[in-house]
């Protein structure tokens, strides 16, 4: 897998990535992971690309996870969000207790 781009120019349509089941049986949930590419920068630019194929893909399926991909921490994991989702709130609405993580807004 190549570990960051190279290219100057890069297509990122869904050919660039794997789509499947992780349970084939019960088709679920919908999985993406790298095709060529597992860098961070690859998923966040192909997320903010294909933001409403994912968005329709969640709505049907119910989910989607993304994984192989170089998201190694709680930082990585919010970049990855905010790709999907440039507008998340902050406002946390659940009874549990909440801990952010260190240099993050939403994870």
């Amino acid at each position: 897998m190549n570990r960051g781009s190279d290219h100057k120019e890069q297509f990122y349509g869904l050919d660039t990535i794997n789509v499947h089941f992780l349970d084939k049986a019960s088709k679920l949930p919908l999985v993406i992971s790298p095709r060529f590419d597992d860098s961070i920068e690859f998923i966040c630019t192909w997320l903010k690309e294909n933001r409403s194929w994912v968005n329709n893909q969640m709505q049907h399926y119910g989910a989607v996870l993304i994984r192989g991909f170089q998201i190694d921490s709680p930082v990585d994991f919010e970049m990855t969000t905010l790709a999907l989702d440039p507008n998340l709130s902050d406002k946390y609405r659940g009874t549990s207790p909440r801990s952010l993580q260190k240099d993050t807004k939403y994870a």
